[in-house]
């Protein structure tokens, strides 16, 4: 397919591909160092090349065809592979889509490039309007690495800081070209003078290591620590992973910074760590607070068993999760935790229900919250019967 396009001169200066950059961050590259002031002449370009194709370049950045690594190449003086290496494509080989099947194109080197598919792409990795960056590696050197390009890539490993994605003057939004340059498009301040406090704690970097390993961007963590994770598939792993922030969201209410995502990851990633103790004290947590929603709402103070159904929050964990594939030692660990806390689970003609006898420590939870649950529906019940024109003429008869 290539073979027919018009012949390809390259362009005046051209440019290396810097270590881990990304696609992004070397277009905008090679755009500049040509004069151009934005990547709307290099497409434009490119359109004369794919033009007898009848490709459109609208996928400059995440290029969807041969022809168009192809073209790039060209013009950049590289390899096709070379450029699809630091495409976001690159993702789609890694370990956690092991067992994935996905589409592919045949560069010219003849070896396939599997491609990542847009919903993959929505889901996991940041647009280019809406990147991260570490500061200190802005001072090395003013490029975007591939690396930060994914949503769950926190923090650097190098330097041992968080990444950042506002400008530490103005707090605008930053974005590829603001990193390749160095400082913010709105108020010109410099980018690598962004410079956080938060400093990485070793279990921080077993983490981020592990999760970059699971997309293909580092080898194994050391498996020597404290916060070993149980010897199953990246994919499962993953999955895991996933489930467990998909509930510490959906019970607390996360903040827009990168802090307060990072964090919501890093509780996510210790339920994995030091199993099954990490994923027991997550259950546990996810207990507690059922406990205080169903205190305060159904004024119950658990000083005798109590049932709770299968489709709470709590019950997802103990009954959820048992026909899901390649989980059979999540479902060892949720064993350990009904033992350990004294819950039994009874299967009906209906549903599944949870037989919760409380320890001390539920208890001393549930009572205060009973007792305002309480207080609450008494007040309701109070306002009803103010409301009601024949209660109030019973009162007053009396």
């Amino acid at each position: 397919m290539t073979g027919d396009l018009l012949p390809q001169r390259p362009l005046l200066c051209r440019i290396p591909l810097l270590p881990g950059e990304s696609l992004w961050s070397y277009l905008t590259r090679l755009a500049a160092a040509n004069g151009y002031d934005s990547l709307s002449l290099l497409t434009r370009l490119c359109h004369q090349r794919l033009a007898p194709l009848h490709l459109h370049p609208r996928h400059l950045l995440e290029p969807q065809h041969a022809a168009t690594f192809a073209v790039l190449a060209a013009l950049g003086g590289l390899t096709p592979r070379e450029l699809a290496n630091a495409s976001v494509h690159y993702f789609a080989r890694a370990p956690l889509w092991a067992e994935r099947g996905s589409s592919s194109l045949s560069l010219a080197d003849g070896a396939p490039l599997p491609l990542l598919d847009a919903r993959l792409r929505s889901k996991y990795l940041w647009r280019e309007h809406e990147v991260r960056f570490c500061p200190e590696c802005l001072q090395q050197a003013a490029y975007h690495r591939l690396a930060w390009t994914l949503k769950e890539v926190g923090g650097c490993l190098e330097h041992r800081r968080l990444l950042r994605d506002r400008c530490p003057n103005c707090a605008a939004q930053v974005s590829v070209q603001d990193v390749v340059r160095g400082q913010c498009r709105k108020c010109r301040a410099d980018l690598a003078a962004a410079m956080p406090d938060d400093v990485l704690t070793p279990f921080d970097v077993f983490a981020q290591q592990t999760i970059r390993s699971w997309w293909g961007l580092a080898g194994p963590a050391p498996t020597d620590m404290d916060g070993s994770l149980p010897d199953q598939p990246a994919p499962i792993l993953h999955q895991l992973f996933e489930l467990v922030q998909d509930a510490i969201r959906a019970a607390t209410a996360v903040g827009p910074t990168v802090l307060d995502r990072y964090n919501v990851q890093l509780q996510a990633f210790k339920a994995l760590a030091d199993w099954p103790t990490g994923f027991g004290n997550f259950l546990r947590g996810r207990l507690e607070q059922q406990v205080r929603i169903w205190s305060y709402y159904s004024g119950c103070d658990f000083s005798g068993p109590v049932h709770l159904r299968d489709d709470s929050p709590f019950g997802f964990w103990i009954c959820g999760l048992q026909d899901r594939p390649g989980f059979g030692f999540v479902q060892e660990a949720v064993d350990r935790f009904l033992v350990a806390n004294n819950i039994r689970v009874e299967s009906g003609c209906r549903r599944t229900r949870l037989l919760i006898e409380a320890d001390a420590e539920l208890q001393r939870i549930a009572r205060p919250l009973a007792e305002k649950g309480l207080e609450r529906m008494a007040r309701v019940l109070e306002s009803m019967g103010e409301d009601d024109p024949e209660s109030d003429g019973a009162v007053a008869g009396d």
